[in-house]
């Protein structure tokens, strides 16, 4: 019911308390044809055909003037901040203001009304809130806005370690599922995309690319499990750079989260992007970001595959006729990336390196001189399961371990940091497009266990994470479903406990 409507019907109670039992003005036991006005008999002493004026015309009450109204988002569940202003000519009687969980009536009596205040609303949700100012004149304003009310209180405790999730934004998960509207039984997700294509799809249907709600809630859960960083995929797609975009306009709780980039660069040379135009819209989004996650204050970019851009020929060709070597092209992304003679921190993926070098050393070479021009190093899964293949999670886990002692090795080696890259395990056997059967079956047990190898091989107390909600390869961290068993925030409690006692 809308306030309007409500004040109206306690208006009509008013009038039967009073007395005034109908609109016919009839007293008790008169009844309408007693009433009715024969149409031949005159009705009045009057013949000329002319209307008497009976009085003056009703005069609207004039309307109170709601100048203002903001909501925020506190750091407390279930509430929404408010600020409201509000003019009129005469007395403001009462200030309405209405959330899907109730209604809060204040008193006012004076002809401005400013006030910050606290109400309640549905967690988890994006909520309709209605103001309505009502006058002793009875004029009446109503205004409605709409803002996202928090599930979980913001976590203040204190934390040694951080955990930044990598973030897929071609992808778009509502709660308990993924984006798609049908999965099969016996796994996370049916398909990912356009087999005709071989990758995600660029069509409306198939991704919601403005669900707000949803994008409030992933920050939400972060926020509420003290995850204050988040990683954002781009260059696999020109959709990314809308979305970022979105993200920063539309989405608030954006606005929390300390965000640094990964790029796909060998995915963006395999699909002949222009990888500049990627890096304009990072320097855009974190230029006009006041929370920018940083190490030795410097932005952070990190390049998933990197090493491929070596070991993948074709591609090597074209970066050595186009920039001269790999280690040219690393500057020439610095420069790109540079903003107010701060440089960036550049983080490449750099596959097996590390164990290699733990192991037998390393000739030096154009991908070798190119790591070291970066800041630090880091890596993608272990590479157990490439090409094909499944392990058990011991198996796998054993496996990260020799990729990130191997890689913290080769950082200390030449003067670099190092920040490892986590799974909760892997699974792509229901991936139809680029999947390979590759299974080490997911649970928040076995991301613990990678989070304490993170924990006590990083340099930096930062870890980044694959990935928040990477459904197509079994690797997320968003609550939801897998294999028919709701697992809810499980990831990131397990994340939230080494954060709290790292040290």
């Amino acid at each position: 019911m809308t306030v309007r409507r409500r004040h109206l019907l306690q208006l009509a109670g008013v009038a039967g308390a009073i007395g005034l039992t109908g609109c016919n003005g009839l007293g008790d036991g008169e009844s309408d044809d007693d009433s009715q006005i024969d149409d031949d008999e005159p009705t009045d002493d009057h013949d000329d055909g002319e209307d008497e004026d009976d009085g003056e015309d009703e005069v609207e009450p004039d309307s109170p003037e709601i100048t203002s109204f903001d909501l925020g988002i506190p750091e407390e569940s279930g509430l929404l901040t408010y600020e409201l202003s509000v003019e009129a000519d005469d007395e403001i009687d009462e200030i309405w203001i209405e959330t899907e969980t109730g209604t809060e009536t204040i008193p006012v009596g004076d002809t401005v009304f400013e006030d910050t205040g606290t109400i309640e609303a549905q967690p988890a949700s994006i909520n309709d809130v209605e103001v309505a100012a009502i006058t002793s004149e009875e004029g009446e304003s109503t205004l409605t806005a709409e803002q996202y009310a928090r599930e979980f209180d913001v976590y203040d405790g204190e934390v040694d370690f951080d955990f930044s999730p990598h973030y897929l934004l071609f992808w778009s998960t509502h709660h308990g599922h993924p984006q798609f509207e049908e999965t099969p039984a016996d796994g996370p997700v049916a398909a990912v995309g356009e087999p005709e294509v071989e990758w995600y799809s660029q069509k409306v249907e198939d991704f919601d690319r403005h669900n707000r709600e949803a994008f409030e809630r992933h920050f939400d859960w972060m926020r509420g499990h003290g995850i204050n960083r988040v990683q954002f995929n781009m260059g696999e797609n020109d959709v990314e750079q809308d979305r970022i975009r979105m993200y920063r306009d539309e989405v608030e709780l954006f606005d929390e989260m300390q965000i640094e980039f990964s790029h796909p660069i060998i995915q963006a040379f395999r699909r002949e992007r222009d990888i500049f135009g990627d890096y304009e819209v990072m320097v855009e989004i974190i230029e006009a970001h006041d929370n920018v996650a940083t190490i030795d204050g410097r932005h952070v970019v990190y390049f998933w595959g990197f090493a491929g851009l070596y070991h993948e020929e074709e591609i090597y060709d074209r970066i050595v006729d186009e920039y001269g070597s790999l280690e040219e092209l690393v500057e020439e992304i610095r420069d790109a990336l540079t903003i107010d003679d701060t440089e960036p921190f550049l983080v490449p993926d750099i596959w097996d390196v590390g164990e290699a070098w733990d192991d037998h050393g390393h000739e030096p070479d154009d991908l070798y001189d190119a790591i070291i021009a970066c800041d630090g190093v880091s890596h993608w899964d272990s590479g157990l399961l490439n090409p094909s293949g499944e392990a058990t999670p011991e198996e796998y886990l054993a496996s990260m371990r020799d990729r990130i002692t191997g890689t913290r090795a080769f950082a200390e080696e030449h003067d670099l940091e190092y920040i490892p890259f986590i799974l909760p395990g892997f699974d792509d056997r229901d991936n139809e497009i680029w999947g390979e059967g590759r299974y080490a079956e997911p649970s928040p047990e076995l991301l613990g266990e990678m989070a304490d190898l993170a924990v006590e091989y990083s340099t930096v107390d930062l870890s980044f994470i694959a990935t928040w909600n990477d459904w197509a390869e079994g690797h997320m961290l968003e609550p939801g479903t897998y294999d028919g068993e709701e697992y809810g925030t499980a990831y990131l409690e397990a994340l939230q406990e080494r954060m709290e006692n790292a040290r």
